[in-house]
């Protein structure tokens, strides 16, 4: 079974890999050349290394793109927390949306039944004092 490996760990391999390669074609193509000075006539053909530092540049390119984003929810703490707690509020209440309604209905009817019995009070102590 393989182990989950960090995506910053990954790339690190990758370029250490890519490294590994654009080295090795470094120290031919340095080979190539110190031949090419002991016999200047012979005609040599040199590695092209292009294709490793595209590669190169790729995953640092993809890297930096990820460390940027990351950099930006950092830098920006305050707003994304807020967004996450917005989001969690929105959540809550759509899924309860039935639940809050019959409590703000049920809250309405039983407040004005404590209206009702507070205003029936106060007439009868009204009446009361009258007699």
């Amino acid at each position: 079974m393989l182990k989950e490996v960090p995506l910053r760990e990954v790339t690190f391999v990758q370029v250490m890999g890519y490294f590994k390669t654009l080295s090795s074609q470094f120290m031919g193509n340095k080979e190539f050349l110190n031949s090419k000075l002991k016999e200047p006539s012979r005609s040599i053909e040199l590695v092209s290394t292009k294709e490793q530092l595209n590669e190169i540049t790729t995953v640092i390119s993809t890297a930096n793109k990820a460390i940027s984003k990351h950099n930006d929810i950092v830098n920006d703490y305050t707003t994304e927390r807020q967004k996450l707690v917005d989001e969690i509020w929105k959540l809550i209440i759509e899924d309860n949306g039935a639940r809050i309604e019959f409590f703000i209905k049920h809250k309405s009817g039983l407040q004005k039944g404590i209206d009702s019995y507070r205003w029936s009070q106060k007439t009868a102590r009204r009446i009361c004092s009258l007699r």
